[in-house]
């Protein structure tokens, strides 16, 4: 029994593998992206101006927000799907630091996927003494984006700014340029099919007055483009499939002799 088992395996494998990639004649192909932004504000330094060592009358409110449409977007057809599933965080109170991730994939075996979403970072500042304050931010960036299959294309681009109300009277006040910078990672199918960039910005300066209010402010876009369908395999492939076959029968015939 056990020789008849060894003798037989081999044919039916080739009749196994053959029949699975017999139905229309096709491969099924794949596409896929992920992609994702780690946004993390880091509070460096407090000082009141008025009353050194009295914080108790600033308030610092960090949070997230996905928005919905028009700002973000999916179409699929076909089996085609994305997954963004970022719930809003805050405004909550923060101490000297405030994270969030942000993050988008998508998929397709036989469909399209188009899709483009957007993230609103921010860390608001608000003055709620008659003390004027001074405040010293960095922001670290960790973007990733990948791609692979038969058409995959992904893409991140972040840009962070500031806005406040401001007393000129104040020192620093020349430092009130809104835009501060950007970032992006691209990736795609056809290469390179992994992109990831970490950075840190230079300080930003907030100088308060009296009930002034202020914030730093990062908005990321994440695009994904997918298209995947079965493929007709090369009649090449169908020749060597039936001569795989062919050379396991002989070889199970010239054993039985």
């Amino acid at each position: 029994m056990t020789s008849l088992i060894k003798i037989r395996t081999p044919k039916l494998f080739a009749i196994l593998a053959l029949a699975s990639l017999s139905s229309g004649h096709t491969a099924w192909a794949a596409s896929a992206f992920s992609s994702y932004a780690t946004v993390t504000y880091t509070v460096n330094s407090i000082t009141n101006l008025s009353n050194p060592g009295d914080l108790l009358g600033l308030e610092i409110l960090g949070s997230f927000e996905q928005p919905g449409a028009p700002d973000s977007y999916v179409s699929t057809t076909g089996d085609g799907a994305v997954t963004a599933n970022n719930p809003t965080v805050g405004p909550i109170s923060v101490g000297s630091s405030f994270s969030r991730t942000f993050a988008v994939s998508g998929n397709a075996s036989d469909g399209t996927v188009a899709s483009h979403y957007l993230g609103w970072f921010s860390l608001e500042f608000n003055n709620l003494s008659s003390d004027s304050y001074s405040i010293e931010v960095t922001l670290d960036f960790d973007l990733s984006a990948t791609a692979s299959g038969q058409f995959a294309d992904t893409s991140i681009f972040l840009d962070y700014y500031r806005t406040y109300d401001y007393d000129f009277s104040l020192p620093g006040w020349m430092d009130v340029s809104p835009y501060l910078g950007f970032a992006f990672a691209t990736a795609s199918a056809v290469g390179p099919n992994h992109q990831a960039t970490s950075f840190q910005s230079d300080p930003v300066l907030f100088v308060l007055g009296p009930n002034d209010s202020g914030g730093l402010y990062v908005d990321v876009s994440i695009d994904g483009y997918l298209q995947a369908s079965p493929v007709p395999l090369p009649a090449a492939v169908w020749f060597f499939l039936t001569g795989l076959l062919t050379l396991t029968g002989l070889r199970k015939r010239g054993t039985w002799t």
